[in-house]
């Protein structure tokens, strides 16, 4: 994970000089632009396929960002967070996002649950979470979220998706492939949904006027495409360890998921890199001088 940031922040420091300070380096290890980093998932893998991207289970991407000790986390998508979808495969006749999990531990998704070892947010207010307050919570241990309809496995889910030459993806396939070790491998299901955990901090909701106001642009990507609806909260970024973590986030059914690697740390914006970059420069540049003259 580490070689990937630094290959990031590499591209970052490139693409700030060659852009005019404008950063966005679309499936490579994380895409940056304009202060934001972005996950950007395939804009038509969702089941039921809809090839145009279409989906009520699309999710197109994800963002955050860490300023001033807070933590932004944007998500867009097809998926109205109030009133969910409509479904005959739930057992309250209707499906919701799941919880986002966030793994500092270093394990795998399923033994971190096991010891209790994850994070996880709680955002979607008619979920089927097993913790009962929107919010962020430690000591979580995750479940695929009760009386759902959910895919045998992620290659079941690859399956119904390969006749359409749809080459489906958690995120944009550069920290997770679509069947990876990390959820149990082709067998293996994401665990989408908080089973039990301690709260520890709340949530707040941005409004869209707020939402508005961040200098989002989920639809740089895909063409245009993006979803319908983005919501997004801040947090006290205190409330997690410091340091990098995997995270994911599924719709209940897990008909889209999406993951990647966040960074507590808040990524330098391109005007705090350049500087930096140019120290370096001009530090070799003098360097080079001297040994000439010296060599003279």
């Amino acid at each position: 994970m580490s070689i990937k940031k630094l290959l990031g922040l590499g591209l970052v420091a490139t693409g700030a000089i060659a852009s005019s300070l404008i950063v966005v380096k679309p499936a490579e290890a994380f895409v940056i632009k304009d202060g934001w980093n972005y996950e950007i998932d395939v804009y038509n893998d969702a089941t039921p396929v809809r090839t145009d991207g279409s989906s009520a289970y699309e999710l197109y991407g994800m963002a955050y960002k860490v300023s001033n000790g807070i933590a932004t986390i944007a998500i867009n998508s097809n998926m109205v967070l109030e009133d969910g979808y409509a479904s005959s495969g739930s057992e309250d006749g209707r499906l919701d996002f799941g919880d986002l999990l966030i793994n500092f531990s270093g394990d795998d998704l399923q033994t971190a649950s096991a010891n209790a070892d994850l994070f996880g947010i709680r955002f979607a207010p008619n979920s089927d979470s097993g913790v009962a307050e929107i919010g962020v919570y430690e000591d979580v241990t995750a479940q695929l979220a009760p009386g759902n309809f959910q895919w045998d496995s992620l290659q079941a889910y690859n399956d119904v998706l390969a006749p359409y030459d749809i080459n489906p993806s958690i995120g944009d396939g550069s920290v997770f492939n679509n069947i990876d070790d990390y959820f149990g491998g082709a067998s293996g299901q994401p665990l989408n949904s908080i089973a039990s955990g301690n709260k520890i901090g709340d949530i707040e909701m941005l409004s869209p006027e707020e939402i508005a106001s961040l200098g989002l642009d989920f639809g740089y990507f895909h063409g245009a495409k993006q979803g319908n609806q983005t919501i997004a909260f801040s947090f006290d970024y205190g409330l997690l360890p410091a340091g990098s973590a995997l995270y994911h986030l599924g719709f209940e059914c897990n008909n889209d998921v999406i993951g990647g690697e966040f960074e507590g740390e808040a990524v330098p914006t391109p005007a705090a890199i350049l500087p930096a970059i140019l120290g370096m420069f001009g530090a070799a540049s003098r360097k080079k001088n001297s040994d000439d003259e010296q060599l003279a």
